[in-house]
């Protein structure tokens, strides 16, 4: 890509989520997270460690809740906290 102009340097400075000074596709999977709002299990508009606490008090009570299943096993366990955590952090990485 020619950068034209300054707002062309912005938005690629926008898109490098992980500010390694590459777009890759770590960077466009958090662009897709923070767009649909994946993780948000409390429908807040934010993800963030309230949604953490929501999956963690279903892990812990033993309720399925599909919103909780965040890796879509049927299960809502620990590997789906892990997941809510690596989100509330703008990460995707799991394993």
């Amino acid at each position: 890509m020619v950068l034209g102009t300054e707002r062309d340097a912005t938005m690629i400075n926008l898109a490098d989520m992980d500010r390694n000074g590459r777009i890759n596709s770590i960077d466009l999977q958090r662009i897709i997270n923070r767009a649909l709002k994946i993780g948000d299990v409390n429908d807040d508009g934010v993800v963030d460690s309230n949604d953490v606490s929501v999956v963690t008090e279903n892990v812990l009570n033993n309720v399925y809740d599909y919103r909780s299943d965040l890796n879509n096993d049927g299960n809502v366990d620990a590997e789906d906290v892990q997941i809510a955590i690596n989100y509330s952090v703008g990460d995707t990485i799991t394993g």
